[in-house]
């Protein structure tokens, strides 16, 4: 009867854990696609960035932090990231695909030799996903680390998101 009662314990465990926590301790078999958490970081994108253009557009690719980036974000942990987009907000959701450095230069695609040319900045590999919501939606940047960045999870984004209450 110990087998069963461990058995049927186990079970309950499975149903009752969600699915993204179950999943985040499987070894994935090879070619096999799978979401491990939830975690996403909503960056700063301003009209001046190169690359602003296709972010609106959906169709970024990279994602570059500027000189500073807060200490206190578990880089390992993060797997989406959603542009904000100065004066218009959050949209679109694009999966973490690869995390690196490179230095400013690199990043504005300049032939710039000076000390922020040279500066190392955090680049982030991304593939579009969808549409988190049908329009832009403002946020509340008070909530950004270094006027910049908020680290959230997608159940927690409603609380970023301002609402519109009319």
């Amino acid at each position: 009867m110990t087998d069963i009662n461990a058995f049927a314990n186990t079970i309950l465990e499975l149903i009752h854990t969600k699915s993204y926590e179950t999943i985040a301790h499987v070894i994935p078999q090879k070619g096999a696609y799978v979401e491990v958490g939830n975690r996403v970081l909503i960056g700063l994108v301003k009209e001046d960035n190169r690359l602003f253009q296709a972010f609106m557009d959906g169709t970024a690719t990279l994602y570059y932090s500027g000189k500073q980036f807060p200490t206190t974000i578990a880089l390992q942990d993060l797997h989406f990231f959603m542009p904000y987009i100065k004066g218009k907000g959050i949209r679109d959701v694009y999966e973490i695909v690869k995390v690196r450095t490179i230095t400013g230069k690199e990043a504005k695609q300049t032939d710039e030799d000076d000390v922020d040319s040279k500066a190392l900045r955090l680049a982030f590999e991304l593939r579009y996903v969808r549409k988190q919501y049908a329009e832009f939606q403002p946020i509340d940047t008070t909530k950004m680390i270094v006027h910049t960045f908020v680290d959230t999870t997608f159940d927690k984004l409603e609380e970023c998101v301002i609402i519109d209450k009319l």
